[in-house]
């Protein structure tokens, strides 16, 4: 399945931290796209944006132990891992925030907010 993470810049000129303000449509990203092999144990219908996005973030914030005993994260987490040793580095951040957002295959656009997740438009 194919991930696109946005990694949302702040705006200091426009007064908008993302972690602080959420997403707003048109704010600059660092654009991370991730190819995972998902796990066999899909849920019925597939993975939903909510569920990879939680996985990205567990992926990027939690501990080691966390992410090894869950296998969407884990497989997130050697994705975005082989996504840097490619690359040689990153310039920008990794780590999933509040304003940040989750794609699955092209389907919706969601926002981490501070609880939970929304539907935004981009």
């Amino acid at each position: 399945m194919k991930i696109t993470i946005g990694l949302t810049r702040t705006d200091r000129q426009a007064n908008y931290v993302p972690a602080m303000d959420g997403y707003r449509p048109g704010a600059k990203q660092d654009v991370i796209e991730l190819e995972v092999e998902a796990p066999l144990a899909q849920p019925e219908g597939g993975w939903q944006a909510v569920e990879v996005g939680e996985a990205y973030f567990k992926a990027t914030n939690a501990p080691q132990e966390v992410i090894e005993a869950d296998p969407l994260a884990l497989a997130v987490y050697r994705a975005l891992a082989e996504k840097v040793r490619e690359q040689g580095g990153v310039k920008h951040r990794l780590e999933m925030f509040v304003g940040d957002t989750v794609s699955l295959d092209g389907g919706p656009l969601v926002s981490c907010e501070r609880f939970g997740w929304k539907e935004v438009s981009a």
